[in-house]
């Protein structure tokens, strides 16, 4: 199978949201997780 320059391209960018989307959530989570840990500890 050949890809092309274009479907290279679009795959490269489809990871490439993929991988911004689960950053963006896994600091996204990570904040929360501290911000709770900062909460339990001086409560």
């Amino acid at each position: 199978m050949h890809f092309g320059g274009r479907e290279m391209f679009l795959v490269a960018l489809i990871n490439y949201a993929c991988v911004m989307l689960h950053l963006e959530y896994l600091l996204r989570t990570s904040w929360q997780i501290l911000l709770v840990l900062i909460v339990v500890i001086f409560a």
